[in-house]
């Protein structure tokens, strides 16, 4: 596979922004100039997510130039997507290639496990916890969806893989199997404030 074979829209550019460290001043505009409002921009910037630092990648087709200089191992989801997942080299990125902000909750303290909160994320009630930084990583993964001959671009982001949000959609085995992941892993949550200005 070759990241040509590849293709996404504005709608994946919008995704995308929760998982870049910097967003793309080009794609914020295009983004404004086909509807999107700031508030909405905003929003998706703000919601936690594992991040791509950015010097590794500021939007998609960065990211896909980047990340195809380097092998990965491909598998099936348990959606039907292809999930790519690539492991960088550290001599080559000995500060990662990005931040991971998913965490098991069995690795929290007792104590820690005290200021778990739960806040919607991605249209599901999820637990957080507040972090005052989070971890490097020097894996990513790329989840991919079949269309003839080229492949649609859903998500990407470092760290390792996550199984879907649940959702009313699935059978009834993937959705208690999503779920009970999402009841055993936290999103560690960074506080910042990276919004579009009036300006």
């Amino acid at each position: 596979m070759v990241s040509e074979e590849i293709i996404y829209d504005l709608n994946a550019e919008f995704h995308m922004l929760r998982h870049w460290e910097q967003n793309d001043p080009a794609i914020i505009k295009n983004l404004l100039k086909s509807g999107y409002n700031k508030s909405v921009i905003n929003g998706e910037m703000n919601l936690p997510g594992s991040r791509f630092f950015k010097d590794f990648a500021t939007n998609i087709s960065t990211l896909l130039s980047s990340i195809f200089r380097f092998n990965y191992e491909m598998r099936i989801s348990p959606t039907g997507n292809l999930v790519l997942e690539f492991l960088f080299p550290n001599n080559i990125f000995p500060s990662g290639i990005g931040t991971n902000n998913l965490i098991k909750k069995s690795s929290l303290t007792y104590q820690e496990q005290k200021h778990i909160y739960y806040s919607t994320n991605r249209d599901f009630l999820l637990p957080h916890f507040n972090v005052k930084s989070l971890p490097a990583s020097n894996k990513a993964c790329l989840i991919l969806k079949k269309a003839e001959d080229k492949y649609i671009f859903i998500t990407s982001f470092p760290g390792e893989n996550a199984m879907p949000i649940p959702n009313e959609n699935m059978t009834k085995d993937l959705y208690v199997e999503c779920e009970f992941f999402w009841n055993e892993h936290v999103f560690m949550q960074l506080e910042q404030n990276d919004s579009v200005s009036d300006s």
